[in-house]
């Protein structure tokens, strides 16, 4: 299929080969003229981070960087969509964190460029996605941008956990600060929806403090699309 690249879940590659030979192999099977290959080469895994690694054995690669290798082969000869199936299961924090900031960056350095990634994990495509379909049991339970899906994006889940348990009077003083839209009794805990970012949540937790709630932690909730997706799967039933 041309113009599209793609990245399986666990991609395998011939051991003893270098990235530069891997990519010429590739190249010459996608027809590339050789100083093409080469100058793309070169760009590319400099994207996915592993100019350092072009002349090494592929044999000693972690898992982390046999993906970033074969992201990078999913960009040789310019494709116009690339495919990804879970593009960061099995890494460690670190090789998810570093996958991240490189789609990141491909989303912002490559525009003509869709990517087309599968995921079950929800903060993940939050955090890169910005239209979203959502599959249950081989039902499309919707297709649509990022923020009509979940909502208004300003808004967040805030689970304050209290020294002591919450009182009607607690929970009624926490709802009249500013920024908050609301606030419940949820347990043992508060459930705070707040309008803002991370430096309103900050705010949120000095004003707590000067109420004189002692507060032990403060987290967010359930992720927004998370929380949608189980909702939608509620619905369908």
């Amino acid at each position: 299929m041309t113009g599209v690249g793609s990245v399986i879940e666990t991609p395998e590659f011939y051991q003893y080969m270098t990235p530069e030979e891997t990519f010429a192999y590739i190249g010459e099977i996608l027809g590339m003229k050789k100083e093409s290959i080469s100058a793309q080469t070169d760009e590319i895994l400099e994207k996915v981070k592993m100019s350092d690694w072009a002349d090494k054995r592929l044999g000693t690669f972690s898992k982390g960087m046999r993906q970033r290798i074969s992201l990078g082969l999913a960009l040789l000869d310019n494709p116009e969509v690339i495919i990804l199936d879970e593009p960061t299961s099995g890494l460690d924090p670190r090789g998810m964190a570093e996958m991240r900031e490189i789609l990141r960056n491909l989303r912002v350095e490559n525009n003509g460029l869709t990517i087309l990634m599968s995921s079950h994990l929800m903060y993940e495509v939050s955090d890169l996605c910005d239209r979203i379909a959502m599959v249950n049991q081989g039902k499309l339970l919707v297709h649509d941008d990022l923020y009509s899906v979940i909502g208004n994006p300003d808004h967040r889940n805030i689970i304050v956990k209290t020294k002591i348990v919450p009182d009607d009077d607690m929970v009624a003083s926490i709802a009249s600060l500013s920024n908050v839209i609301s606030a419940d009794k949820d347990g043992n805990d508060i459930r705070v929806q707040l309008k803002g970012g991370m430096d309103e949540e900050s705010k949120l937790f000095t004003q707590i403090g000067e109420l004189g709630i002692g507060v032990y932690s403060m987290s967010e909730g359930q992720n927004a699309l998370e929380e949608r997706y189980l909702e939608l799967i509620k619905e369908s039933r």
